[in-house]
């Protein structure tokens, strides 16, 4: 009984019609979403009827990926009758670049500092990996490899490949080229690496070898030439959520940019650090780095928001350490302790 009630309590509210129908592919934009819908076309929304317009109508696409960088809705159309699939880079002003066209475009990742594409070409034409800004002369490849998964947040991937001698192994792909970076089973023989996820500085994958069959691999993050700046957690507010960001390569010797968003307007606002990860409830709050220590005061502008623009120590006992980062504002009455809010976290691990 005491489930039906609290299922009574809680009936879906009738949603408001958009305008819009088979909606698929949603994406976020700016204060809003993009999405697309079949028909053809690609809308953004602010979550009102009027405030749901169209940025592109074209009854003859098929959107079949679709992503974002920025303020730029990164579209893959599949046109009728071809095999080709196109990808559209579409400006908030409904401007529209054609950047590539290639037999199996895929998005693989957006971040802060630009967006990796995964192409897959049954021709080898265009198969590789890029990277855009949304232009077509912005829309390079940096590696003929298609990686399979990627290492932490640069654009090095561990690419499982066939090669004449090695058989099927891990290599790695960027900006400089490829290399062989793990040989589990010498010889011609393959062990078939499969990407598995990362823990901090450390890469898991599993390889196969004749003498143990399919075992865990744990590889450096930061020795295989990449980083991580990766957001998660959920901030806590009071009218909004205040969120944190990074951007820039956290490389060391590298500037980037930290970026707090939906602060109370002129609050005083600390950022913590630690080293890894240690949640603690603060209130119906989380505080994500273990033994957090204050490394930066600053003060939310009129808009609710603040930065911090600084350089990483080119010193290479950071190589590989992983910190943990987040916000902290002043509010009487706020969710953490009755006087905060807090943002979401986002792990750093240095790389070089």
């Amino acid at each position: 009984m005491g489930d039906r009630r609290h299922r009574r309590r809680h009936r879906p509210v009738a949603p408001a019609a958009l305008g819009a129908t088979f909606v698929d592919e949603l994406a976020a934009f700016g204060d809003g979403l993009s999405f697309a819908t079949n028909p053809g076309g690609v809308w953004v929304t602010d979550g009102t009827e009027a405030g749901t317009v169209p940025l592109l109508q074209d009854n003859l696409l098929r959107i079949v990926e679709f992503s974002h960088a920025g303020e730029i809705v990164l579209a893959v159309d599949e046109p009728s009758g071809s095999t080709d699939e196109v990808l559209l880079a579409l400006a908030p002003d409904g401007s529209v670049a054609t950047l590539l066209e290639a037999n199996g475009i895929e998005v693989l990742d957006v971040t802060p500092y630009g967006t990796t594409l995964r192409i897959e070409d049954f021709n080898k034409e265009f198969e590789g990996l890029y990277r855009t800004d949304g232009t077509p002369s912005g829309t390079v490849r940096t590696s003929p490899l298609v990686p399979q998964f990627a290492i932490g947040s640069g654009l090095e991937a561990l690419q499982a490949r066939l090669s004449q001698g090695v058989g099927i192994e891990a290599w790695i792909a960027d900006e400089s080229g490829t290399e062989l970076f793990v040989d589990a089973a010498p010889g011609p023989i393959s062990s078939d690496p499969i990407g598995l996820g990362r823990i901090g500085d450390t890469y898991l994958f599993s390889a196969f070898t004749l003498e143990h069959g399919r075992e865990l691999y744990a590889i450096s993050v930061s020795a295989a030439g990449g980083f991580a700046a990766e957001p998660f957690g959920q901030g806590c507010g009071t009218l909004s959520t205040p969120d944190l960001s990074l951007a820039g390569p956290t490389r060391l010797g590298a500037l980037v940019e930290l970026q707090l968003d939906d602060l109370t307007p002129l609050a005083p606002t600390a950022l913590y650090a630690g080293l890894g990860f240690g949640p603690a409830p603060l209130g119906t709050c989380v505080a994500y780095p273990a033994a957090p220590f204050s490394f930066a005061a600053l003060q939310a502008g009129p808009d609710g928001s603040a930065s911090l623009l600084f350089a990483i120590a080119d010193n290479p006992a950071f190589l590989g350490v992983q910190v943990v980062l987040q916000g902290a504002s002043l509010k009487v009455g706020g969710p953490a302790l009755g006087s905060y809010e807090l943002t979401n976290a986002v792990e750093v691990v240095f790389g070089p």
